[in-house]
């Protein structure tokens, strides 16, 4: 699988995580917006748990776009 070469400059990335203080035990929510400035590509992921893993999940999913251009 071939890999765009990201540069910093060229991804906004924004993060947020919120825990819920409810009588539920509802898990806390977190997530990954990715905005690629050169071509306006905006990608959110917020299916995990771990910030760690919808930072990933997001960076591959506009990887195999810019591939696909």
């Amino acid at each position: 699988m071939d890999k765009y070469k990201f540069k910093p400059s060229e991804i906004h990335v924004q993060e947020w995580s919120s825990l819920r203080s409810c009588p539920w035990n509802l898990s806390p929510l977190s997530g990954v917006k990715l905005i690629h400035i050169p071509t306006g590509k905006v990608v959110c992921c917020d299916g995990f748990r771990s910030q760690h893993k919808n930072r990933n999940e997001a960076f591959k999913i506009l990887n195999e776009y810019l591939i696909n251009l």
